[in-house]
């Protein structure tokens, strides 16, 4: 267990963003990392706050929930866009963008991406 202590993949003298979290728990067999309290950092300015966050540590493909977005506009409102990341197969994956938007409503849209052969 880790108490209190920051994650970034930035410069760890001055990082553009970071994860600072009052504890930690790594699991090395299943490469994962568990944070408790995490706050998510811009510079030196808190952006959000989250009871538990989890992520993978190692550098394989994992499905999973992207970072939100957030926006607006005069004419569609305020957006709230939900990515979801879905890679079942080293051979494609799949990301899906469900969105919301204060004037025009809901929609979805989507990217799917396959690697192509060496023959292809």
């Amino acid at each position: 267990m880790i108490r209190r202590g920051s994650v970034s993949a930035c410069n760890p003298i001055s990082p553009d963003w970071s994860i600072r979290f009052s504890s930690a728990k790594h699991d090395r067999e299943a490469a994962w990392m568990d944070l408790y309290n995490p706050t998510f950092y811009a510079g030196r300015v808190p952006v959000f706050y989250m009871p538990y966050f989890g992520y993978h540590t190692d550098n394989k493909r994992h499905s999973g929930i992207v970072f939100p977005r957030f926006g607006s506009s005069n004419t569609e409102g305020t957006l709230y866009e939900q990515p979801v990341y879905l890679a079942p197969y080293d051979e494609w994956d799949l990301e899906v963008w469900e969105q919301w938007r204060t004037t025009r409503g809901r929609g979805e849209t989507g990217v799917f991406r396959f690697v192509d052969s060496a023959h292809s």
